[in-house]
């Protein structure tokens, strides 16, 4: 068994790679708050591998709501909203 902090807010979604070794995990500070950060779980060595977070200045165009992480693990699409308009950014 291995235990993981999985960030200091709520967890919105878990998805782990096809091949198992990497668990990806959404994080917002509320279940209803905007998506905070995204983290890379090492499955196998039972670490944080990496994670990106969803408060900084990268995000020019918009201010992010929802993350999605692909099934590999590879790319991350955030969306957010800036008055009426709605962007999707690829990381």
């Amino acid at each position: 068994m291995r235990h993981f902090r999985a960030g200091k807010g709520v967890v919105n979604a878990l998805t782990f790679t096809p091949c198992g070794r990497t668990l990806h995990c959404v994080e917002s500070k509320d279940f209803w708050e905007p998506h905070e950060a995204v983290h890379w779980l090492d499955v196998e060595r039972g670490q944080l591998a990496r994670t990106l977070d969803l408060r900084g200045e990268a995000w020019r165009q918009a201010e992010p709501s929802e993350a999605f992480v692909s099934p590999d693990g590879r790319w991350v699409a955030v969306r957010g909203h800036a008055g009426d308009s709605s962007f999707l950014e690829l990381w």
